[in-house]
């Protein structure tokens, strides 16, 4: 029997050892967990510097697209391409712009080619890595933001952009109501059944500046508001004017407060001596007749019969009411006995002409003057007569209107009557006057330059002609270079709409001048220079105007959705207008014709107004020239050139990733200012940056 420690000893053999192998287990656990910690540490530092190197790598791709951008625009005012690819060669792969990537682009830039991604030259990034960039060039699109959502007027609004005329949309009130959408991504996600499949011509950022660059910065002068806030911008107006190649411009300065003026008042009465125009009758034409009838028994009466004709040429009318007042001053001349000559006299007509009826409205009023009560004769007597007259338009007890101003008798027409016998030769003679155009109507006495005489009748051979004057008839077929062909004239009483309605003011107080306008487009009949009053004014000015078309857009869709539904109008509001762009082809036909008319694009907003090949297309074609001027007038406000906004797709992939196939995409929005600073540089920005996948 052993001893009883011996046998405790003999318990404890082999502790140690499975000690030490429990020991070694958990040492190789711990070894493996580390080992497999650090491998996945190794691991997600690898990532993290691919990711860290890929999203570096798009940033380069980004400089890289914007660097293709600078240097194959240049300074030209529209870019030369659809696409613009890195370079190299070799496409990524056959999905680059599947996935997340077909949700932020507009596809009708990329149904114009086949364009793909592919990547730039490997000696390219001596660092390593791949990158790609594939630029869409959406300057000439429509901003889903702003267009849309009130009827087509005359284009003082973006929002008359007609969404209905773009194919992808479906449901263009839905469209307007789901707004605003921050990108294309959303757009196709908020839009719905508004949109019939992806986003063709839309995009969700435009910015049009009002400043233009020319050596110097040169802001567009306002010329919205009343005639107190034009006066507070005059000096600035009469520049712009000067600008505009307007010699007079401070004479169009005075013509647009009149312009903008509700009164019907003269702002200042010595402006009765200028063609500066309200909405008023005017002075037109002045008929003097003398005779001698023979009253039996044994008695006669000299009889001097003055006519007088206004004309309300305006399109719009108003609601005051106007009296014409003629002063009849009568003379003998020779022999003529002192019972023989009638008395001079002032007369008012008081049928209180209404001026609420749309012109050309033609009136007449009768003047006359006699010896009363008759007197007795002598056979052989012999009477001539002298006759001036003077003639003015009131409006209550103020003068809108003076033949001749100033109203001095001196200044007033003259008549020499034909030598009458009594009683065998009673036929004084008659002599009229016509005005060449009433604007111009204040001086009698400067021949050929206001005024035209006639005798023995109205070369119209009408007492009360129907339209123009014969006058105004024979100086409008000689006069093709300077003057404009129609006699109606606007005069809006209230503030500017847009720029296109400087068209209706005068250019200035020379003879040449005579219904002659701002000539907002170049006259097909005549080679006279077009005012470029498009690159000097604004209404309104807004630091940044949104929602514009780009004018040189290669869009069809984009330039219809400006055209479409658009009033061929003569005058603004004028109901009904001659025609409509009634439907979408005819809206596509000038789209088309605009994109053929800009193929070398337009730098400077009035050379718009050179385009008249758009006059010649259905529904314009055939129109009165003030309506079919109206193509450009009324979408010169909707459209600009002063944007280059661009959609960028960006694409990296780092030397080493754990799965070298692996692609990152990001899309950027670049906006960039074809005219260049006083540096000579071209101001640009990237609106947004956003990576879309690993």
């Amino acid at each position: 029997m052993k001893p009883v420690m011996n046998r405790r000893l003999g318990d404890r053999q082999g502790v140690a050892l499975i000690l030490v192998i429990g020991m070694l287990a958990l040492m190789m656990v711990m070894g493996v967990t580390f080992a497999i910690f650090m491998r996945t540490e190794r691991l997600a530092a690898g990532h993290f510097r691919a990711d860290v190197q890929t999203r570096e790598l798009l940033q380069a791709a980004l400089a890289r697209a914007m660097d293709g951008i600078d240097s194959s625009v240049g300074n030209a005012s529209y870019p030369p391409w659809d696409i613009l690819q890195s370079g190299g060669a070799g496409d990524i792969n056959d999905n680059a712009l599947s996935g997340a990537v077909s949700n932020w682009i507009p596809w009708a830039v990329l149904s114009a080619t086949n364009a793909a991604p592919r990547w730039s030259a490997d000696n390219e990034l001596p660092s390593g890595g791949k990158i790609s960039y594939l630029v869409l060039n959406c300057s000439g699109l429509v901003d889903v933001n702003y267009a849309g959502g009130t009827t087509r007027g005359s284009g003082t609004n973006v929002s008359e952009i007609q969404l209905s005329a773009l194919s992808e949309v479906a449901d263009a009130t839905a469209l307007v109501n789901g707004r605003p959408y921050e990108t294309l991504q959303e757009l196709g996600v908020k839009a719905g059944v508004a949109l019939s499949g992806k986003p063709q011509n839309l995009v969700t950022y435009s910015a049009f500046p009002t400043n233009y660059t020319v050596g110097a910065k040169l802001d567009l002068v306002d010329i919205s508001g009343d005639i107190n806030a034009l006066r507070s911008r005059k000096s600035d107006i009469i520049s712009a004017f000067t600008r505009s190649g307007i010699t007079d411009a401070a004479f169009a300065y005075s013509n647009l407060l009149y312009y903008v003026d509700p009164s019907v008042t003269p702002l200042n009465p010595d402006d009765l001596g200028t063609p500066l125009t309200k909405a008023v009758p005017m002075i037109n034409e002045v008929q003097v007749t003398n005779y001698v009838i023979i009253v039996p028994p044994g008695k006669c009466q000299t009889v001097v019969r003055v006519d007088v004709e206004w004309f309300y040429p305006f399109v719009k009318g108003n609601a005051n009411t106007f009296d014409v007042v003629c002063d009849i001053s009568v003379t003998g001349i020779g022999s003529t006995a002192v019972k023989y000559i009638p008395l001079s006299v002032t007369r008012t007509n008081a049928s209180g002409y209404i001026a609420n009826k749309a012109g050309p409205v033609y009136g007449r009023t009768t003047f006359g003057t006699a010896v009363n009560p008759s007197v007795a004769f002598t056979s052989n007597d012999t009477v001539q007569l002298s006759i001036k007259v003077g003639a003015k338009m009131m409006q209550g007890a103020t003068c809108v209107d003076s033949t001749p101003y100033p109203y001095d008798v001196a200044s007033y027409f003259s008549v020499v009557g034909t030598n009458m016998t009594i009683p065998f030769s009673l036929n004084g003679g008659m002599k009229g006057f016509e005005c060449i155009d009433p604007r111009f109507n204040w001086n009698t006495q400067a021949a050929g330059q206001q005024w035209a005489s006639y005798t023995p009748m109205n070369p119209n051979g009408s007492i009360l002609p129907p339209a123009k004057n014969w006058i105004t008839t024979q100086y409008m077929n000689g006069s093709k270079t300077y003057a404009n062909q129609y006699t109606e004239m606007y005069v809006a009483g209230e503030p500017l709409h847009n720029v296109g309605e400087l068209s209706y003011l005068l250019q200035g107080t020379k003879t040449l001048d005579r219904w002659s306008t701002i000539k907002l487009c170049s006259d097909q009949r005549t080679s006279v220079s077009l005012n470029r009053v498009l690159d000097n004014f604004v209404v309104p000015t807004s630091t940044n105007r949104h929602g514009l078309v780009n004018i040189n857009s290669r869009s069809p869709e984009a330039l219809a959705a400006v055209f479409l539904g658009m009033p061929l109008e003569a005058y603004p509001g004028q109901s009904p207008p001659e025609t409509k762009v009634n439907t979408r082809a005819q809206a596509l036909d000038l789209a088309n014709e605009l994109i053929r008319q800009t193929a070398t694009p337009i730098s400077l907003m009035s050379d718009y107004g050179t385009k008249t090949n758009l006059m010649t297309i259905a529904p314009v074609s055939g129109l009165s020239t003030l309506a079919a001027q109206a193509v450009i007038r009324n979408t010169a406000g909707l459209l600009h050139f002063r944007q280059n906004y661009f959609i960028v797709l960006l694409y990296a992939q780092p030397t080493k990733r754990p799965k070298n196939d692996a692609v990152l995409s990001a899309v950027a929005e670049v906006w960039r200012d074809p005219v260049a600073n006083p540096q000579g540089a071209h101001p640009r920005f990237v609106r947004s940056f956003k990576i879309l996948s690993n």
